[in-house]
């Protein structure tokens, strides 16, 4: 077995987000696509290095960068993480105050990851609410849809199916589990 993969199971990790510094964007890409994931745990040899997020590819395609171009190009320049000496509260904290998917530990002195918490596993589980809030729901749906482009070219951006359904009737359904039965659409571009 790999260092990595080694430390995926240690980690207790289920998805294999590993990556080395020296993959192209494209590898990556095609890893978040089979993982369906949204970000890799980026490594230079056995040495923790950085986090790959899907944002950071999107930047890289709207900058005309390759998609053969090696992911250390790619990179931001500074990321958020946290060390061991600092207690779960202020991890789940930090991470609540940046809102990011994934927060590696790491140790102080050697740089080492120890562990690593993701939003799903701390946060989801209390946004799952259901009951009978009887609020309205707003949906704004009047922005033209740029990042989508050019698909928003064709059909407005709360129709962009995803898995066969709209984008708006997805927002649509979640809220209707929590009780808003009252919709609201505010509509501009596309309207008709």
């Amino acid at each position: 077995m790999s260092y990595l993969s080694d430390l995926q199971l240690k980690l207790g990790i289920k998805k294999n987000i590993f990556i080395t510094l020296e993959e192209t964007t494209l590898v990556a890409l095609k890893k978040m696509d089979e993982q369906d994931v949204k970000l890799l745990l980026v490594f230079e040899g056995q040495r923790f290095h950085s986090v790959l997020s899907i944002g950071d590819i999107q930047r890289s395609i709207i900058q005309n960068i390759p998609l053969e171009t090696k992911i250390h190009k790619i990179l931001r320049k500074k990321i958020t993480v946290c060390y061991t000496n600092e207690s779960f509260h202020q991890v789940r904290e930090k991470m609540l105050e940046l809102r990011t998917e994934c927060m590696p530990v790491l140790s102080p002195v050697s740089r080492e990851l120890v562990s690593v918490y993701f939003w799903a596993d701390l946060f989801e589980q209390e946004e799952r609410v259901s009951g009978n809030l009887d609020l309205p729901l707003v949906v704004m749906a009047g922005g033209q849809g740029t990042r989508l482009k050019p698909i928003t070219h064709i059909i407005p951006k709360p129709l962009v199916p995803i898995k066969e359904k709209p984008i708006v009737e997805m927002i649509i359904n979640s809220f209707e589990t929590l009780g808003c039965r009252r919709v609201f659409m505010t509509v501009n571009y596309k309207k008709k």
